[in-house]
């Protein structure tokens, strides 16, 4: 869990520094805000919305093969829309190339010597970890995002969008599977516990 949150944190903190710094350099807030905004919409809803109701609607082992299969395809969907446009509007590629980012293009953006420092330690502590293993990320990104977000992340090259080699499909169905099993147990573990709850309050009532 350390692991996890660390990873988040350092991901979360040099993404913010560096599409922001890039975004600056190319003025494309609008690209990264509608499509940041646009994903984590279609994401809640389906995490959020969807997916409680089919295991509601179908049982544990029957909804979670509908989603399974609904997760699928609508991250492959995802897949071939976000080659198809060419655009890195999730800021995916540009983290991809933290290896070759430059520290002295930040005091070009009016950033300090002191934050300078800040992004380059948290930058390298990010690169360690994503330099680590595929099955350490393919883990860690199929349990925090999506399959879409995982493939994407992991894939080889940056700014490329030529869709999936045989070793993306193999990341992608894998992802599909650890993502859907762990969501699937986490939404049917709140459900059963909102039932307890729900019958516990009718029988104090």
């Amino acid at each position: 869990m350390l692991i996890i949150e660390f990873t988040d944190i350092c991901n979360f903190m040099f993404v913010c520094s560096v599409v922001v710094l890039d975004a600056m350099k190319k003025k494309r807030f609008t690209t990264l805000g509608v499509g940041i905004t646009g994903k984590w919409a279609l994401s809640w809803a389906f995490d959020f919305i969807l997916y409680p109701f089919i295991l509601a609607l179908f049982g544990f082992f029957g909804g979670t093969v509908i989603m399974t299969i609904l997760s699928f395809i609508v991250s492959y969907g995802l897949i071939l829309f976000y080659d198809r446009t060419k655009k890195d509007w999730l800021g995916i590629e540009t983290l991809k190339e933290i290896e070759d980012f430059i520290p002295r293009q930040i005091p070009e953006c009016g950033i300090s010597k002191y934050w300078t420092s800040i992004i380059n330690l948290v930058g390298e502590s990010s690169a360690w970890l994503m330099k680590k293993s595929d099955t350490f990320l393919l883990v860690v990104l199929s349990i925090k995002f999506d399959p879409f977000i995982t493939v994407i992340q992991i894939r080889h090259g940056a700014h490329q969008y030529n869709g999936l080699s045989k070793r993306d499909w193999k990341i992608f169905i894998t992802s599909v599977i650890i993502g859907n099993l762990y969501w699937a147990i986490a939404v049917f573990m709140g459900i059963t516990l909102a039932e307890a709850l729900w019958k516990l309050f009718l029988t104090i009532a």
